[in-house]
């Protein structure tokens, strides 16, 4: 929060307990389609419709100061009708410093041209459990232990022009965990733009909201990684990793992380085919072998016995262009 020094404010650095609140960071992609699984989508977001036919997408913001903006809504002539939400957890280690004070959510927010929600409304959720990291699922569930709900879809009526908003509630002594959501439930059928518009998301000790902290965009980015790495090589045959056969079909790959990942991540990535390992396509998924917080190591297994033990091959795009490799350590 702000303080002042013979009357000049004094800037606090690492107020915001929200990472990516600026919505800058999509490791992702920028536009993906509502399911109804709770899925991150822009980095440390994840959103959820029950009747999946919608999407949650990157925009320019046009707001002053800020790049981009979310936007999470139905898409047009869709009829459903359940909440179309967005939430971030916070870990456990960040909420620590949060028990038993105040704290003051703000965010920017707007309708679209044809946002449906009945009076305008949106929604504002919030709560905290007292057990570490349980994640999303029971989040989204209410299932968190111990859990007290601070704010229960409190409705804010929203406008077509960005306007900043704020609550203030206080974290229980014992909270080790702490989500936040915006909602709104839809009605009729959907316009072109029947949208919610986020951007400038900021949780801060105090009762008073204090301008949008905003980070550096590597530092931004990094916060991210603790939780999400995307890899995908610029051009076709991209190299990703070296390694080295420990048989003549099975080879082990290294990278050295980035950043220290949350916990131990798990690995999803494009189609086999879309890879080579010593120029032979794994058979089946390559999986993570023994990888740490810090260390990505990635096992293969190829048909036949082409590979010499202990010779060094490169994990690569197989010419396509379209792999990837995602780990992900979230909540």
């Amino acid at each position: 929060m702000t303080t002042f020094i013979d009357g000049v404010a004094q800037v606090s650095y690492n107020k915001n307990a929200i990472i990516n609140g600026a919505m800058d960071i999509w490791q992702r992609g920028t536009t993906v389609a509502l399911t109804a699984t709770l899925d991150y989508m822009a980095d440390r977001w994840c959103s959820c419709q029950a009747t999946p036919a919608g999407i949650q997408a990157r925009v320019a913001s046009g707001l002053a100061g800020f790049t981009y903006a979310l936007k999470i809504g139905r898409t047009v002539s869709n009829t459903g009708t359940t909440d179309i939400k967005t939430a971030q957890i916070i870990e456990s280690w960040n909420v620590t410093k949060l028990q038993g004070q105040a704290v003051t959510l703000s965010w920017y927010a707007k309708a679209g041209a044809n946002f449906s929600a009945a009076s305008s409304n949106m929604k504002i959720y919030a709560s905290y459990g007292t057990t570490a990291d349980e994640g999303r699922v029971k989040f989204l569930a209410g299932t968190w232990a111990g859990i007290t709900v601070l704010e229960n879809n409190v409705t804010q009526t929203i406008t077509t022009s960005w306007v900043r908003y704020s609550i203030t509630f206080t974290v229980g002594a014992a909270a080790l965990e702490l989500g936040v959501q915006f909602s709104y439930t839809p009605v009729g059928t959907a316009g072109a733009d029947d949208n919610l518009y986020i951007t400038g998301v900021q949780l801060e000790l105090g009762s008073v909201a204090t301008p949008f902290e905003f980070r550096h965009y590597g530092q931004e980015l990094a916060l991210c990684q603790r939780y999400c790495i995307y890899f995908q090589g610029t051009s076709a045959y991209a190299r990703y990793l070296l390694g080295a056969a420990d048989t003549t079909n099975t080879g082990v790959g290294f990278i050295s992380l980035p950043v220290e990942m949350r916990v131990v991540p798990a690995q999803t990535n494009s189609a086999t085919s879309t890879f080579a390992f010593g120029g032979v396509e794994p058979s089946g998924s390559f999986a993570i072998g023994y990888s740490t917080t810090k260390l990505y190591a990635p096992n293969f297994t190829v048909a036949g016995t082409p590979f010499t033990v202990a010779h060094a091959y490169e994990l690569r795009d197989a010419g396509s262009n379209n792999s990837w490799i995602l780990l992900s350590s979230e909540l």
